[in-house]
């Protein structure tokens, strides 16, 4: 017996907006009502923004961004947001409603990337601050690794 596999329309759309000079703006993208819009702003770092020596910020979130590509309303014409970590300003000041994990260069074991993930995104849901975490696929072993454990461990915490 062969089994039919089909993707369910689920009126879902995302696009990334922001991430190089020449990307998609978001005034680029039409607004439908029938249309549920993840806009993914790319990206946030924890390194200072200087091209010529960057420095790791210890949690002090930088926008990583063409900001000027968000129009003038930026995100907030789209969606509203509350508090909790350092993140949080960012969050607020962009009116962001979710986030993409998206970490390629790690120092801790898949353990302690798990643990810390996991706690960033539960705080900032139970917070209110986001509604909607996810973690970019990698298709690389070692990067992989990391979020499969991520998944297995505190996927479970962070999609309480």
């Amino acid at each position: 017996m062969r089994q039919s596999l089909r993707s369910a329309n689920s009126n879902l759309f995302r696009e990334y907006i922001g991430a190089e000079s020449n990307s998609i703006k978001f005034t680029d993208v039409p607004i439908n009502p029938g249309v549920e819009f993840h806009f993914i702003l790319s990206f946030v770092i924890d390194y200072t923004t200087n091209e010529n020596s960057p420095s790791p910020t210890n949690g002090k979130f930088n926008v990583f961004w063409e900001t000027g590509h968000l129009g003038p309303g930026g995100p907030g014409e789209v969606a509203s947001i509350k508090d909790t970590t350092p993140m949080s300003r960012i969050i607020k000041m962009y009116h962001i409603d979710g986030i993409d994990v998206d970490y390629d260069h790690f120092k801790p074991d898949p353990n302690t990337f798990a643990e810390c993930i996991g706690r960033l995104i539960v705080a900032l849901k139970k917070s209110g601050t986001i509604s909607f975490a996810s973690i970019a696929p990698y298709d690389d072993g070692p990067i992989q690794s990391h979020y499969i454990f991520t998944l297995r461990c505190g996927g479970k915490m962070a999609m309480q």
